[in-house]
């Protein structure tokens, strides 16, 4: 793993779970530890009692899997979440697929309001804006440069900079739903039918598009192929499957719409680095907390 973080002040938790942990309406907006985390391998993270502060973390390369209040989720490159305080969290990865977020906690008298005022509510929030992955590149790098030359006015800095990140997520978030309502008929049907046989030139069609234009426009919405994007939906669904039920990996092929057991499995081991059975297995052994930020 390769992390780098910076914190507003020291305690005794620091490079734990709890590091920069506080509620305060010192400031309007106030952020108490920032970094990013770059992975290659399996981990988990559990937090069982939440922040007092709002954790804010945005994946940038990979796939992740979370749980926030019990609600269970897989998200992907571009996707931003926003965890209120006191709310129980974890997440975890699989597979060596690269993985890099950016985090930052951050609290303040106005936080809720300027969240609500830029419509980033109710949270927890999860919300796919790759559009905005470069203006967080920018922002992050500038709050991480205001660490390390420690101002005279670096908590006034840092605000601004957390204001700035708020503001990128209110105009991607609008550029992002418009977005996707250009391509609204399609990624409905994707997501009713991933089991079944669907070709690009269908969902071109459904959209008056070229399938040239399509899968341009897909890949800018939605930042991953159509092809990618419904064997993402197909594994994803595996994975719960093979988590939750007692189904042969046979079976679970077949109700996913593979072409056989064995192309599964290869599909399988190709992304998650590990056999579906290799899978169930780790799955059901898997209960170490980490204590990564």
């Amino acid at each position: 793993m390769e992390s780098i973080s910076y914190h507003s002040f020291n305690d005794k938790f620091k490079k734990t779970l709890f590091a920069c942990n506080r509620s305060s309406d010192r400031a309007p907006i106030m952020v108490n530890c920032a970094g990013s985390t770059v992975l290659r391998w399996n981990f988990k993270s559990v937090n069982d009692i939440g922040r007092a502060d709002c954790y804010f973390l945005y994946l940038k390369t990979g796939t992740l899997n979370i749980s926030i209040a019990e609600d269970k989720h897989t998200i992907h490159s571009g996707t931003l979440i926003i965890i209120p305080p006191n709310t129980p969290y974890a997440y975890w990865h699989t597979g060596t697929d690269e993985l890099i977020y950016y985090w930052i906690h951050f609290t303040g008298s106005h936080a809720n309001e300027m969240l609500r005022r830029f419509d980033i509510s109710p949270l927890p929030l999860i919300r796919s804006i790759p559009q905005i992955s470069s203006a967080i590149d920018y922002q992050m790098a500038k709050i991480f440069d205001i660490y390390i030359k420690k101002g005279q006015y670096r908590d006034s800095e840092l605000s601004h900079c957390m204001d700035a990140i708020l503001i990128e997520i209110a105009k991607g978030s609008i550029t992002a739903e418009n977005s996707q309502r250009r391509l609204e008929t399609s990624i409905k049907y994707i997501n009713n039918n991933y089991t079944s046989d669907i070709t690009v030139p269908e969902l071109a069609q459904m959209e008056f598009l070229s399938v040239s234009r399509y899968t341009a426009l897909f890949k800018e919405i939605m930042n991953t192929s159509p092809y990618q994007y419904i064997i993402n939906l197909r594994l994803n669904a595996a994975c719960e499957m093979l988590r939750n039920s007692t189904l042969s990996i046979t079976k679970i092929a077949e109700l996913l719409g593979f072409q056989n057991c064995f192309f599964f499995s290869k599909l399988f081991k190709k992304h998650l680095n590990m056999s579906p059975l290799q899978y169930r297995k780790s799955e059901s052994v898997m209960s170490a907390d980490g204590n990564d930020i």
